[in-house]
């Protein structure tokens, strides 16, 4: 059987995803929710726009999934105008990839560990739930992603706005993104439905931002300090816990 992945939601996750595995699928198909032209991001790569709230989605789609021996979907709520559309995407795609059954990881937008209310947590549990109920597919979610162009310290240092420099990180790497997605296609039947993927690294944001500041060359955040607001967190199922093992536990900043 051919090795073909089709990543719905090509964003920043699946072009790095994308360009770290183009030696491990015969070809990759990534689909945007809006492009001006169908074009290729590399001599494997093929990256196409498709209106994934049409209502021939299942029909404009299917032929694309018969394709694939791997999917990932990575698309977050905003992706919808209405709540209630992104529900409604979600199960017609669970429907149409349950009918070819294909293995498929669905990256959640709920940060790994992070515990708030409010009615976009709602949204966020639901569309878990779509997936948690069929063995088809594993829900992944993950620490905020930092990579060589995205990091929280990038986008802090353009803001005067002060962060509480008591709170501890909950992040992950580009690297230990792409390593736990491969981990969950490679061991699929033995894990659980619902996994989490955070570095085991949780220095305190003034510490870490200070030093990814420098590493950065940007100016540092600006920093007040509350130990009685720290932000509270619950990790399920951690893939460490199941065998995984990190590339970038200390989240350095990669040097290419």
């Amino acid at each position: 059987m051919k090795k073909e992945l089709l990543i719905i939601g090509f964003g920043w996750l699946g072009q790095n995803y994308a360009l770290a595995n183009k030696l491990h699928f015969e070809r990759i198909i990534g689909i945007k929710r809006s492009a001006a032209l169908r074009y290729q991001l590399d001599a494997k790569t093929n990256v196409c726009a498709l209106d994934l709230f049409s209502d021939n989605l299942p029909n404009s789609i299917s032929e694309i999934l018969k394709s694939a021996s791997h999917i990932i979907i990575a698309l977050p709520p905003s992706s919808a105008k209405i709540p209630e559309d992104y529900l409604i995407l979600l199960e017609k795609l669970k429907t149409t990839i349950v009918s070819i059954g294909i293995k498929t990881i669905f990256i959640s937008s709920i940060g790994a560990g992070s515990l708030f209310q409010s009615e976009r947590k709602i949204l966020l549990e639901q569309s878990e739930i779509v997936f948690l109920e069929n063995s088809l597919f594993k829900v992944l979610r993950f620490g905020g992603l930092i990579g060589t162009d995205r990091h929280p310290v990038l986008s802090l240092a353009r803001s005067n706005s002060a962060i509480n420099g008591a709170d501890l990180v909950n992040l992950i790497s580009i690297e230990d993104c792409c390593g736990t997605i491969d981990f969950l296609f490679n061991h699929f039947e033995r894990l659980p439905s619902l996994l989490t993927a955070v570095a085991p690294y949780h220095p305190s944001k003034f510490e870490y931002y200070k030093k990814s500041s420098r590493a950065f060359r940007v100016p540092s955040p600006h920093f007040y300090f509350d130990t009685e607001e720290l932000t509270a967190y619950e990790l399920v199922n951690k893939v460490e816990d199941f065998g995984y093992k990190w590339i970038n536990d200390k989240l350095e900043r990669p040097n290419n």
